[in-house]
């Protein structure tokens, strides 16, 4: 049982990193094509649309932005920086 338990848990982890890194070569590759980008107006809309695809990855592995501006520090809910 234990050892079944361990490999359940290495393959959990497994796939959740495959699953990562396929939807994070999108923006890799947005950010490599940012970098051919001649003109400082382009380069700006490439970038925001890397920012956008970013954030939609990680709203779909589960990441929710928090803003807490104007609100009390909340250990539960905030990580001070």
């Amino acid at each position: 049982y234990k050892k079944r338990a361990e490999r359940d848990i290495n393959n959990a982890y497994k796939f959740n990193l495959e699953k990562f890194i396929v939807e994070l070569l999108p923006v890799v590759d947005s950010l490599e094509k940012s970098l051919e980008v001649q003109g400082a107006e382009q380069l700006r809309q490439g970038v925001e649309l890397t920012l956008k695809m970013l954030l939609d990855m990680l709203v779909k592995l589960g990441v929710n932005q928090l803003d807490p501006t104007g609100q009390p520090f909340n250990p539960a809910y905030h990580e001070a920086m």
